[in-house]
């Protein structure tokens, strides 16, 4: 760590090259074998917030068992994408209306003004999913308590 949250990122292959960025095209990097400049200091930035827990698939408890449990276990693992794109479309009208009348030395006017908003939203969601399903053998030992856990990510 360079500190500040920046890192100095140096290939495992030629040790002393660290990776650079040369110029503000983004493509335009590659590792470099000389002094420190401030081209080679990067910083990680997360690209989307995850929430990780972790759910129990299976519990034995044979703590009080004189003969080993023995137990197939189904577990599904898999991925779910979701996606969600809206779209906004705000119309506005406004008419106005003006009319002045003079009679005999007196005039009036009169003026109104319409405004009316008309606002649509389109919303496109679209849902991938991948899952696998398998067995396990599990067996639980006299005397042992087994549990088996699985950690779930949501980003």
């Amino acid at each position: 760590s360079a500190g500040g949250g920046y890192y100095k990122i140096v290939s495992c292959i030629w040790t002393s090259h660290k990776l650079a960025k040369y110029s503000s095209d983004t493509w335009d990097i590659g590792f470099y074998n000389g002094g420190d400049w401030p081209d080679q200091f990067w910083k990680f930035v997360p690209r989307h917030k995850a929430s990780v827990r972790t759910e129990t698939i299976f519990h034995f408890d044979n703590r009080q068992g004189s003969q080993p449990i023995t137990r197939t276990v189904e577990v599904t693992k898999g991925l779910v994408r979701t996606s969600e794109k809206s779209v906004r479309n705000l119309q506005s009208f406004t008419q106005s209306l003006e009319a002045s009348v003079e009679y005999m030395g007196v005039s009036a006017t009169a003026s109104t003004e319409f405004h009316q908003e008309i606002e649509t939203t389109v919303t496109t969601s679209t849902q991938t999913s991948w899952s696998e399903n398998g067995e396990y053998p599990v067996c639980g030992s006299c005397g042992k308590k087994l549990q088996g856990d699985a950690t779930c990510c949501q980003v």
